[in-house]
C-alpha cells in the first residue's frame, strides 16, 4: 500500500519533469520512508487518543524511533 502511494507520487513528479528518470529510485525510497513514518506516527497518536494516553504514545514512538535507528531489527521481505 505505502509502496503504491510512493510510486504514484514519484510518477507524477517524473511526468511533470520535476525529477529526472535517473533519480527516480532515490525519490521512491525517500517517499516510501516519509509516508510510512507519517502513517505510523498517525496510527500511534490515534491509538493514544482512543486509549486516552496521547503523551505516552508520542513518547513511546519517539523513543522507539531512536532505538530502531541504532539497534537494526528484523527485516521483512515485503511490506505485508
Amino acid at each position: 500500500m505505502i509502496g503504491r502511494i510512493a510510486s504514484g507520487v514519484v510518477e507524477k513528479l517524473t511526468d511533470s519533469t520535476t525529477i529526472s528518470d535517473t533519480e527516480k529510485e532515490l525519490y521512491l525510497y525517500g517517499f516510501f520512508i516519509l509516508i510510512s513514518q507519517i502513517l505510523y506516527f498517525t496510527l500511534t497518536t490515534l491509538f493514544g487518543i482512543l486509549l486516552d494516553i496521547v503523551l505516552e504514545s508520542v513518547i513511546f514512538y519517539v523513543a522507539f524511533q531512536f532505538i530502531r535507528r541504532y539497534a537494526g531489527g528484523i527485516h521483512a521481505s515485503s511490506e505485508l
